[in-house]
């Protein structure tokens, strides 16, 4: 079995494109540097503005905890729902062999009902 001889680490190539040593990079160079500094007089009004601008974002994202309530109870009102259509399919389940078929339609009609108002609250959850 044949070892491989690799080249040197200074000849290595990372990936395609002419290798480079450090310094060579494009964000390395001078003018790079030069075009990516702010000016002064920009900086000194930015921790003002950043802390506000910090300050917002950080209330807007905290409010999240104000609808956590309001979800957690939409999904106890999805349960009740869920609930009352189990009871009803039982009872029509119980009653189809003695009840008529308008009560039957009835019956199921009532079962749509559930489902499309289990379905609203749904929609906000």
């Amino acid at each position: 079995m044949r070892q491989r001889k690799y080249p040197p680490a200074s000849q290595a190539r990372a990936g395609p494109g002419p290798s480079r040593t450090a310094g060579e990079f494009a964000f390395d160079s001078p003018s790079r540097r030069r075009h990516s500094t702010r000016s002064m007089s920009a900086e000194t009004n930015r921790p003002a503005l950043h802390k506000r601008a910090s300050a917002l974002s950080q209330l807007i994202f905290l409010s999240r905890w104000l609808q956590a309530p309001l979800y957690v109870g939409l999904i106890v009102a999805q349960g009740v729902y869920v609930y009352r259509f189990m009871v009803e399919l039982w009872h029509l389940i119980l009653k189809t062999t003695t009840i008529q078929e308008a009560e039957i339609m009835l019956m199921v009609l009532g079962l749509i009902d559930v489902v499309n108002a289990a379905g609203l609250a749904g929609c906000f959850a």
